[in-house]
């Protein structure tokens, strides 16, 4: 079965690019830079690829990118701060979107899977997150435009196309060409020796589990889907516990209060609208994400999919090392990762 891969550069499209190949399923990638696709994938095992130039916002890209597969993933998103690609990060999260999901539908692709996210469907004050929880009305940019995606995936789904989605909480996992914010804010407190302690967590999931979870979802004829995959949810304690165990170095703990982090976030929010100051990652909403507990039930992907997930120490262990390894943490800052491996 050839199946479309749509942000196949990024952390998660090219381990399940990697995981699809060795389930013996060749990919097809969709790329505005064919040139960055072959050092990303190569090294996961995707040899030679296969790759249309376009972009996800070029209908007819996507239409000939279609052609002669059998199933899509569509993997493809902008995550950006900077209000000055606000346009761009609709047009690829939502129109992108619309574009692939309606155009593989047209084509009778089975399946249709979509990379979504929990930030679709959470909202402040929900329980555990779920697959079937109505999609969120969300002000963060970024977390409306993957709720306005999640509607157009939506309707599909119910005129009865083949669309499963998949929503992945924080992803984590070695061989990321793309660190994103989380990831930089975190690792930006441990090369610092310290943890924020405030109320609230993080659920973190493996990359390589979420592109298991995809690969066993791409079976034709089972109709439409939807799966959670919250993975691992800890404490931000916790997770300076864990972090500090894996490494054997303990990070010193920094508490704060949440109702503090919050009145920043709102006062990145005045700098952004009244003053035209973008102060990146701080807002309201990520504010309130940060100091939330977020809890997630991946029972029903994991009952129907048939896998387990790795535990966590496992996932940053191996996130930990790949940033050693290319030289975004140093040896101080991993402590007994940067020494050699047992074989």
């Amino acid at each position: 079965m050839r199946v479309l891969i749509t942000g196949g550069t990024g952390m998660l499209g090219s381990h399940t690019a990697a995981a699809l190949v060795r389930a013996g399923h060749p990919v097809r990638f969709l790329a505005r830079s064919p040139e960055r696709v072959a050092p990303i994938v190569e090294p996961l095992g995707v040899v030679d690829p296969e790759i249309v130039k376009g972009d996800v916002t070029d209908r007819a890209a996507v239409a000939a990118a279609l052609d002669g597969c059998d199933a899509v993933l569509h993997a493809a998103a902008l995550l950006t701060f900077d209000r000055a690609r606000l346009d761009e990060m609709r047009q690829i999260n939502i129109e992108g979107t619309r574009n692939v999901l309606e155009l593989a539908h047209e084509r009778r692709l089975d399946p249709i899977v979509l990379a979504s996210s929990t930030q679709a469907v959470w909202m402040p004050g929900i329980g555990p997150l779920h697959a079937d929880l109505p999609v969120a009305t969300p002000q963060d940019p970024y977390s409306r435009t993957k709720a306005e995606a999640e509607q157009i995936a939506r309707a599909l789904q119910a005129k009865g196309a083949p669309l499963v989605t998949i929503y992945p909480s924080a992803v984590w996992g070695p061989d990321n060409p793309t660190l994103g914010d989380q990831i930089t804010t975190i690792f930006a407190m441990v090369k610092g020796g310290y943890f924020l302690s405030v109320e609230g967590g993080i659920p973190i999931v493996d990359v390589r589990d979420v592109a298991e979870a995809i690969t066993r979802a791409m079976r034709p004829g089972q109709g439409p889907r939807r799966y959670m995959l919250a993975g691992h949810y800890r404490s931000h304690d916790e997770l300076r516990e864990l972090i500090g165990r894996v490494r054997g170095k303990r990070l010193w703990r920094a508490p704060i209060p949440a109702g503090f982090l919050r009145w920043v976030g709102r006062v990145g929010d005045v700098l952004r609208d009244r003053f035209g100051f973008d102060p990146g990652a701080i807002s309201g909403e990520a504010m309130l994400i940060a100091t939330s507990s977020m809890q997630g039930d991946s029972a029903k992907a994991l009952g129907e999919l048939g896998f387990e997930l790795r535990p966590l120490e496992e996932t940053i262990e191996a996130q930990m090392r790949w940033m050693h390894e290319h030289g975004h943490l140093n040896k101080r800052h991993v402590g007994r990762l940067a020494e050699p491996r047992d074989p």
